[in-house]
């Protein structure tokens, strides 16, 4: 059963919920749950719409997960790839790890101008926005929009919404992660595969002419050549089997896995 399925008697409970949803979700499952959880927190909440904006750290920012309630347009699709310098008030907010709690667009001050007319082209009368961190570096926001009505959000219940955005963020960090780790493992099953097909191309182009040359001056060290003959024959012989010798060892050691540093 999802959250949606189901009727809050608090905040509380809903974030009980979702929270617990998150923490429980599998990759392929995170987005949905996601989804579920700005559902029922914005209509437990009486909310227009509820969204997740990501900032990337190439400056710009998008939203990455939405929800709106029947009849409200979606903001989605035209929050892609915005500059975050643009909105500066509000971003420096988030990034001290501070809510933006506004009752009212109308009545924000003069330094945040942007804001004022961005969310106020959208029809948005109040917002919340709660940062979502990784230790000290915020990763984006999780924000809640009223158009219809203003709205102004009891202490208690932004405290909760705000445990809620940091459980969001922590899904996605762990998804990131796990995903970061499956790149590498590939990487390193590639680099692995490179390194077989590297000693066996070495194998062949190395060993194969050596042994050539052993054998050819084996030929060479008949007891009717002369005296000086064989002992450049000799030094041949002796030289390609050192060499064999070393070669032989360096495969060995480079197609030994990787130990670990401490056994």
């Amino acid at each position: 059963m999802t959250t949606t399925d189901r009727r809050f008697d608090s905040i509380s409970d809903v974030v009980a919920s979702t929270s617990l949803s998150l923490a429980s979700a599998g990759d392929d499952q995170l987005d949905a749950v996601i989804d579920d959880a700005l559902r029922a927190i914005g209509e437990h909440e009486h909310a227009d719409r509820a969204y997740v904006t990501l900032y990337s750290p190439t400056g710009t920012f998008h939203n990455s997960h939405e929800w709106v309630a029947e009849g409200i347009a979606p903001h989605r699709p035209s929050i892609v790839g915005l500059d975050l310098a643009e909105f500066p008030w509000s971003v420096n907010l988030s990034m001290a790890g501070s809510v933006w709690h506004c009752p009212d667009v109308a009545e924000l001050p003069d330094e945040a101008a942007a804001e004022r007319a961005s969310f106020g082209r959208f029809g948005v009368h109040s917002v919340l926005q709660v940062p979502m961190r990784n230790a000290s570096r915020t990763i984006g926001v999780v924000g809640f929009n009223h158009v219809r009505s203003r709205r102004e959000w009891s202490p208690a219940s932004i405290e909760l919404v705000r445990r809620a955005g940091e459980t969001i963020g922590f899904a996605l960090l762990r998804r990131e992660m796990m995903r970061d780790l499956r790149e590498a493992r590939l990487a390193a099953e590639r680099a692995n595969q490179a390194k077989d097909l590297f000693l066996s191309r070495i194998s062949h182009e190395l060993m194969t002419p050596l042994h050539a040359i052993l054998g050819f001056a084996e030929l060479l060290d008949t007891p009717d050549r002369p005296t000086h003959e064989r002992a450049a024959v000799h030094q041949i012989i002796d030289s390609g089997r050192r060499l064999q010798v070393l070669a032989d060892e360096l495969l060995q050691r480079a197609s030994q896995p990787a130990q670990n540093a401490i056994e």
